[in-house]
């Protein structure tokens, strides 16, 4: 789980009355508004570019994250969405500032990456173990051309198949949902964060690219927001369906989920 102190901006540059000039010059520049006071951690000031000046304000908890707490956790969209910065504060220190756009950080690719491939992982062999259905089944589902179908179709799934035929996460979701196995919520939510993973686009996008401006679409935001957690909510779908099925077959409902989660998601 990433948390804020994973991604917030640790360096920060606090409103001084002293460069009271050059704060607002650093404002306008970063297209921000928002800055912590340099006396007070529970202080902060907000610039205004219609009036040219800083007014200081305290900061409400509603402007506030834990430096534990889980970036992508519910609600987070909304406090984004009324704050534009917030403030990362635990027993009244203040340890740094987050903004949407430090969502973009490499360390949230990789996180989101290793969900997907995790998930994808786990749904192979969710559908390879309990599915009981053929190669050919699948390339039917994938519309596969005769010249490149499989002389045996009628041999039961192995997970080599799916990556001799260059299947990605869209197929096997989908895959699964015809075949009345699990039916993934949200797939297309997934489908286009595991795009934008796939082609190293950017999590969070400007606004304009052309400009230089640093002002970034809230609305990619969201979409990051609620794309992670269909993930999660996806990965929770195979455990549960995998156990269940597991302690079924077994008819043995003391079998430990650790073992089952190990055994789907822990292959190689």
């Amino acid at each position: 789980m990433l948390q804020f102190k994973d991604i917030m901006t640790r360096e920060m540059v606090y409103y001084d009355k002293e460069y009271k000039d050059e704060c607002a010059e650093f404002c306008k520049a970063r297209n921000i508004n928002y800055l912590p006071a340099i006396h007070n951690p529970k202080l902060a000031f907000q610039y205004s570019r219609q009036d040219n000046r800083f007014e200081q304000f305290s900061i409400k908890p509603g402007q506030q994250v834990l430096p534990n707490e889980n970036i992508f956790k519910s609600g987070i969209a909304d406090k984004f969405g009324n704050h534009e910065i917030l403030f990362v504060i635990d027993a009244g220190h203040l340890y740094g500032v987050v903004h949407f756009s430090d969502y973009n950080r490499s360390i949230v690719y990789e996180e989101i990456y290793n969900k997907l491939f995790m998930l994808e992982r786990g749904l192979i062999y969710l559908v390879t173990e309990y599915g009981g259905k053929t190669v050919g089944e699948l390339e039917d589902h994938l519309k596969t051309r005769p010249e490149n179908r499989s002389p045996n179709p009628e041999e039961l799934l192995n997970r080599h198949d799916f990556s001799k035929r260059k299947t990605n996460l869209i197929d096997v979701m989908e895959f699964s949902t015809n075949i009345d196995l699990l039916r993934i919520r949200n797939i297309n939510k997934i489908n286009n964060l595991r795009n934008k993973i796939a082609h190293s686009k950017d999590l969070i996008a400007k606004m304009d690219y052309q400009s230089g401006l640093l002002k970034y679409n809230y609305q990619a935001f969201e979409n990051l927001v609620e794309g992670k957690i269909s993930l999660e909510i996806a990965i929770k779908q195979v455990a549960n369906r995998l156990y269940f099925m597991k302690a079924s077959a077994n008819e043995n409902f003391n079998i430990r989920a650790s073992n089952v989660y190990e055994e789907a998601f822990g292959r190689s």
